[in-house]
């Protein structure tokens, strides 16, 4: 028999999503019905396939209020729960970089209480089992008070701080996130099979997880053991040498072991964290989604686009909103594996630019004047979190926001191509960088840049007529090109 109980994400403290039908979700066993009252709203159910779903009208912001569910027998009450705005705070390690160790941190954790702004972590789990369960058991709604909060979201706690400040509504940010996941981790099989690309994903799994369960097993044990010992002695290196490369650190700590051996208890695998940990969250009412991922896939840039193509729309059906804002973090600059003239986290980026342009109710925050060569976790995240901030006032709040200077268009003049951009431009240096313009042979050169306003002439030694140019094309580069509004020039390509 199936135990009548609520989502874990349903407790006291929590923030539910106000303006917006709510979604009040769990288990119970078939034919129960279930009663939830909110503000005076009432709605009823009757559970099927074990789980339940009870929709209640849309509310006003409010704080104080309380939750009550029943099947008749057992009654659940949820008290000081506020209605406010909800994001979901998705993707990897960028996401995931914790307010202690950001800038500003410190100051924050120790001075700032704010009763309405509130955070829900999604525990992290390869599989779901009985520990699973366990850690679900113990999450919480947590309410930002000095020394509380160090462990959330440095990006999203300064996405939520700029909202609590600018919009004065409750705010709660739901967690759900892991450091060196791919793309394929978060989408579940069904999603995957929609796409070659995904079901490129699946095949390559199968194709590493033939080792059998014996020697899976071994070999995760193993991982378990030798990767924390691996970071202690990387902490160690760092502390001497904190400037010290990626490259280097694996030469005087041996190669880090990672990612962890692929099989079914790994959380990195394609279709894994789906099930494990977006799954415990579907379909709460949200407000918007906060999306930072895309630096474990460089090494296929080229299947990032229709395989976040395909996120943004399937976490719309499942979170049951079409039209839920999705705003996302563009990859910043990096030397990548020690390639600072590679192009892979330019293959991401673009990727990303082409799903912002191609999906309604989309905004992507360009970062690449906030990137590290040697850091793959810059840590200045309250600049992160505000320009998602100018991207919710947009698609959420429905005001005016800043926007990153784009190309519009581009036109040749005898050896000088001609790009046109949305805003005026403004060099920080003597001269414009990372321009690149090609003929119809498309080999790209080194372009010499000159800003009018809000267009930029472009020339290069032995290029006649140049027909293409592109901007910021690699993984690491010192940006100078900015909008007036202080906001980076967006990376391009037009051909």
């Amino acid at each position: 028999m199936i135990a009548f109980k609520p989502a874990a994400i349903f407790g006291n403290h929590m923030v539910v999503c106000r303006d917006k039908e709510l979604r009040i979700f769990g288990q119970a066993e078939d034919g129960t019905v279930i009663t939830a009252t909110l503000q005076g709203k009432k709605g009823v159910a009757k559970a099927s396939n074990g789980r339940f779903l009870v929709l209640l009208p849309p509310l006003a912001a409010a704080t104080d209020a309380v939750l009550s569910l029943s099947d008749g027998n057992t009654t659940y009450q949820y008290t000081d729960v506020a209605i406010g705005d909800v994001f979901l705070a998705g993707g990897q390690s960028n996401m995931e970089l914790a307010l202690e160790n950001a800038n500003e941190g410190e100051q924050c954790i120790k001075d700032h209480e704010d009763s309405l702004l509130r955070f829900y972590r999604v525990p992290v789990s390869g599989v779901w089992d009985d520990e699973a369960k366990q850690k679900e058991s113990e999450t919480r709604w947590q309410m930002v008070a000095p020394n509380e909060c160090g462990d959330v979201s440095a990006a999203a706690y300064f996405f939520a701080q700029k909202v609590r400040e600018e919009e004065n509504v409750p705010v709660g940010i739901v967690e759900c996130y892991l450091g060196g996941t791919m793309i394929s981790c978060w989408l579940d099989e069904m999603a995957l099979c929609q796409t070659p690309q995904g079901k490129a994903c699946l095949e390559a799994f199968d194709e590493t997880n033939r080792m059998g369960k014996e020697a899976y097993d071994l070999a995760y044990e193993k991982y378990i053991i030798d990767h924390p010992a691996w970071e202690k002695r990387a902490e160690e290196i760092k502390t001497e040498q904190p400037d010290i490369d990626w490259m280097k650190l694996n030469e005087l700590a041996g190669q880090c072991p990672w990612p962890p051996p692929m099989g079914y208890r790994s959380p990195y695998r394609p279709n894994g964290l789906a099930q494990t940990m977006l799954d415990r969250i579907v379909p709460y009412t949200l407000t918007g989604i906060l999306y930072y991922q895309g630096e474990s896939d460089d090494k296929q840039p080229d299947d990032y686009h229709a395989l976040l193509m395909t996120l943004v729309l399937h976490w719309r059906h499942l979170f049951m909103d079409a039209h839920l804002p999705f705003m996302s973090v563009q990859l910043p600059m990096y030397g990548c594996d020690g390639k600072p003239d590679g192009d892979q986290w330019a293959r991401i980026r673009l990727a990303q630019t082409r799903v912002n342009q191609s999906l309604r109710h989309c905004g992507l925050a360009i970062t690449i004047d906030r990137g590290d060569e040697k850091d793959v976790h810059p840590t200045d995240k309250r600049v992160i979190g505000e320009r998602l901030y100018q991207q919710a006032r947009q698609l959420v709040y429905g005001k005016t926001g800043l926007n990153a200077p784009e190309v519009t268009a581009k036109y040749t003049v005898n050896d000088t191509l001609v790009a046109a951009f949305s805003q005026p431009l403004v060099c920080l240096d003597a001269e414009p960088r990372l321009f690149e313009i090609a003929d119809e042979r498309g080999i790209y050169q080194r372009a010499k840049a000159c800003i009018t306003g809000g267009s930029v002439s472009l020339s290069a030694e032995g290029i006649a007529y140049p027909t293409c140019v592109r901007y910021a094309y690699v993984n690491w580069g010192i940006v100078n090109v900015f909008g007036e509004n202080g906001l980076p020039l967006a990376p391009f390509v037009m051909e």
